[in-house]
């Protein structure tokens, strides 16, 4: 009966997953991936020469994506394509995140089974409304907890079988050229590996010298991009880098959209925190400490590093994000009835709020679409699209179908020949980490007037977009 409980569970983690996968529209790192991933316009060499180059993420993903959408290059050969939200769907830019998160669930099913759990993780892990945000997001995350995932569940066969090394190390080839900090997770699972027992050291020494030859090549494009990334401009207060610690286990536990105050959140974590540590005061085996170490290890180390052009963000450590789960997995093991009962409430209604919020048509994480219907509504000719910063440009191009001039502001230099336009359109990304120059608006005051500007608020983004006319016209 409870197998067949957790089937049920589990067909319903997957339908979660999928529900609405288009419903919403793209955010600006969405429409990048794209950007990266476009078929109509790329090819795999040039999708990496140009990823290595600008990119903070090496480029496994993009591949993956491109390869997803290259049979609509030749579905659409000879049409026209003005803006590729004509035959590039939101659903369909998303559905490889779903694919892997679904997939997850199967693999957290079987890691589970590797550390003798009863099913009660992998029942909580698909309903988790933090996987299933990242499920709906065209970008590299889900693909992450796969590879975290496979990555345990092959470390624990090759405890008694070395031939497991041969997939591991190929997941964490991949894993790497997927996303960087990944290595911050193979670390961790390096520790416990050696911790209290002797190895044979051949196939973990083989594993490592075959991974940083493969890793080399690309090794130099990784140190030139850290030491290029623009330096974050506002320092971060300890205060911030407490509060996204606290947000590491609250998100990945309760989900990502946590509308609850500053004094609530705390004494969540804290007892969230409480449940984590509670299998390090009962008595558990070797194999049931790895995903303390999974977790653990990562969760006290990268959010103190000094990052340069970002403030953490609890995403960062997605890839220790399973191993939560397997934790309360262990802790629901060995509770007495009332506690266990107290976790899976917190848990399911936790999730389910999040889950519910997210799910509102009106929460989105930016609303490039509608920002975009707003400018075709009231576009005229002669007049010319600025963004600012210029990669937003990537998001309102994804829906644009009309044909204005659109530039993105650089440098004063941008707007030398802006006079010749009888109308701008100035589109801001006011985002916490977009810090947009305030010069462009002081530089159209000269010839122009401001006459219309409208605000579109999403859950993680603010686009701020005016309509200026030449004074001349007025």
């Amino acid at each position: 009966m409870r197998k067949v409980v957790i089937f049920i569970i589990v067909l319903l983690g997957v339908f979660l997953r999928g529900w609405g996968l288009g419903n919403k529209g793209l955010w600006l790192d969405e429409t990048i991936s794209f950007h990266y991933a476009d078929p109509f316009h790329r090819t795999f060499l040039s999708l990496i020469r140009e990823v290595r180059e600008v990119d903070a993420h090496p480029p496994f993903y993009y591949l993956l994506l491109h390869g997803w959408l290259l049979p609509l290059k030749k579905i659409y050969k000879d049409r026209l394509i003005i803006a590729p939200c004509e035959v590039v769907r939101e659903g369909y830019l998303r559905f490889p995140s779903f694919l892997f998160a679904s997939l997850s669930i199967f693999m957290f099913w079987l890691v589970e089974r590797e550390l003798k759990g009863k099913g009660w993780g992998t029942l909580l892990f698909s309903l988790s409304s933090y996987h299933i945000y990242y499920a709906q997001e065209a970008r590299l995350y889900s693909l992450v907890v796969l590879f975290s995932l496979l990555s345990l569940f092959f470390l624990l066969r090759a405890e008694n079988m070395p031939l497991y090394w041969i997939p591991l190390t190929l997941i964490w080839c991949f894993a790497l050229y997927t996303y960087i900090f990944f290595l911050f997770f193979i670390i961790a699972l390096d520790i416990w590996w050696w911790f209290e027992k002797k190895r044979k050291f051949l196939p973990w020494f083989l594993s490592h010298v075959f991974l940083i030859l493969s890793f080399l090549p690309y090794l130099p494009f990784v140190i030139r991009r850290l030491m290029t990334l623009p330096t974050f401009p506002v320092k971060v207060s300890l205060k911030q880098k407490i509060l996204s610690f606290i947000s590491v286990p609250l998100n990945f536990s309760l989900g990502e959209v946590l509308p609850f105050p500053l004094s609530l959140k705390i004494l969540l974590f804290l007892l969230i925190l409480f449940f984590l540590f509670f299998p390090f005061f009962t008595s558990f085996t070797r194999r049931e400490k790895l995903p303390l170490f999974g977790f653990f290890i990562p969760f006290f180390l990268l959010p103190f590093l000094p990052y340069r052009s970002h403030i953490f963000n609890p995403k960062f450590l997605i890839f220790s994000f399973p191993c939560v789960f397997l934790i309360f997995s262990l802790s629901l093991e060995k509770m007495r009835k009332e506690g266990r009962w107290l976790l899976i409430a917190l848990l399911v209604i936790g999730n389910a709020v999040s889950f519910s919020l997210y799910r509102m048509p009106s929460l989105q994480k930016e609303r490039w679409r509608e920002c975009t219907e707003w400018v075709v509504l009231r576009e005229k000719e002669k007049e010319i699209v600025i963004f600012n910063p210029p990669y937003v440009g990537y998001a309102f191009d994804f829906y644009y179908r009309g044909k204005l001039e659109r530039r993105g502001f650089i440098h004063d230099s941008s707007l030398q020949d802006i006079e010749k336009f009888s109308g701008v359109f100035l589109i801001e990304n006011l985002s916490p980490v977009a810090f947009p120059s305030s010069k462009p608006s002081q530089l159209l005051k000269k010839d122009f007037l401001p006459v219309e500007a409208e605000i579109f608020q999403g859950y993680i983004g603010l686009i701020r977009v005016s309509l200026w006319r030449r004074k001349d016209l007025k």
